[in-house]
């Protein structure tokens, strides 16, 4: 008993002291916390506009014609919807829900208009602060009388 006492408490000892050594070479190799911080000449990293969207929980990608759509640039959008007379309905809310149902309120389906796709998003926080963060796209585009023709 006296045998296994004595070598408990010489590995109970070795093991004190080696980790008494471990923390004296530790501390010799971290930097001086009195050091000023090196100033980077990076840029701030860019702040995305819209943080959520229609089906991003499923892997979907936002679309290059959103942005363009959130801003009413028609001239961009002719680019993605080339030939077509385009209608922009948009609703605002605090939710999806909300701003697709005001989006309703105001046209529920444009006459004359042919549907082309629909989306919400939402800003982004740190970009920019709104009672209503979320916006809902429809996109028609306006039928002719040639397209009403079938030509």
């Amino acid at each position: 008993m006296r045998k296994i006492f004595i070598a408990s408490l010489l590995a109970i000892s070795a093991l004190l002291i080696i980790s008494c050594a471990s923390t004296d070479n530790t501390k010799e190799k971290q930097t001086p916390q009195t050091q000023e911080p090196v100033e980077s000449k990076e840029e701030k990293p860019v702040i995305p506009r819209f943080d959520d969207w229609e089906y991003r929980g499923f892997g979907k990608d936002l679309p290059d014609w959103a942005e363009a759509a959130v801003d009413l640039d028609y001239q961009t959008l002719q680019k993605a919807f080339p030939g077509k007379d385009l209608l922009i309905i948009q609703g605002f809310g605090s939710n999806p829900d909300m701003c697709e149902s005001d989006s309703y309120q105001k046209a529920p389906y444009p006459e004359e208009a042919e549907f082309l796709d629909a989306l919400w998003v939402r800003i982004n926080a740190e970009y920019e602060q709104m009672d209503k963060p979320y916006i809902s796209i429809r996109l028609f585009s306006k039928l002719t009388e040639q397209t009403n023709l079938g030509e």
